[in-house]
């Protein structure tokens, strides 16, 4: 539970998207150049001093992962905005 959100309990991570008919050739080629960039040692020690942690995915993975937590954020996200409303209200009338 993440801020009172049942199942939002979420890592900060970055990722690539493309269009969803993006032909799969397209998005391996894709990957694995991604792949080969993030194990330049340079870009490496890069994301070291940075504390980032890499977490390569394959895209089958990176799929699933987006389909498993947009729903949760969407619902988060509509938590924050009856949240606002209800403190917009309240203002208003006090």
């Amino acid at each position: 539970m993440e801020a009172g959100f049942p199942d939002s309990d979420f890592d900060f991570w970055i990722g690539m998207v493309v269009p969803k008919k993006t032909p799969r050739d397209i998005v391996a080629r894709m990957h694995q150049e991604t792949v080969n960039g993030l194990q330049d040692p340079s870009v490496k020690e890069k994301l070291a001093k940075l504390g980032v942690e890499e977490m390569i995915m394959k895209p089958e993975d990176f799929d699933a992962r987006i389909a498993r937590e947009a729903p949760i954020a969407v619902n988060a996200r509509q938590g924050r905005r009856h949240c606002a409303e209800m403190i917009l209200e309240h203002r208003k009338s006090g």
